[in-house]
């Protein structure tokens, strides 16, 4: 690799979350608090194209994790993005 391209691994651990699931009724046994705990890994580079031109490019949740910080609101799977920048000069 080009000394001026960037690898970057990224990894995040959530744990101790305390979920409650609101589509039951408060009767029923599905109604309980239940603890839940994820992980994930992300993926990114920058590669330079041109002077002060680069490419920014990474992949979220590469293992494509499901996982939720509310009950029933599940999180985005697997997904990329793509950027290009450019640095203007102030003078």
């Amino acid at each position: 690799m080009p000394r001026e391209v960037l690898a970057i691994v990224t990894g995040r651990y959530e744990g101790g979350l305390l979920l409650q699931d609101t589509t039951y009724a408060t009767t029923s046994p599905f109604f309980r608090p239940f603890a839940a705990a994820f992980g994930t890994r992300d993926l990114g580079t920058v590669i330079p194209v041109y002077k002060r031109l680069v490419i920014e490019l990474s992949l979220r949740n590469v293992f494509d994790r499901n996982y939720q910080y509310a009950a029933g609101c599940p999180e985005e799977g697997c997904n990329w993005l793509a950027n290009l920048r450019y640095q203007f000069l102030v003078e």
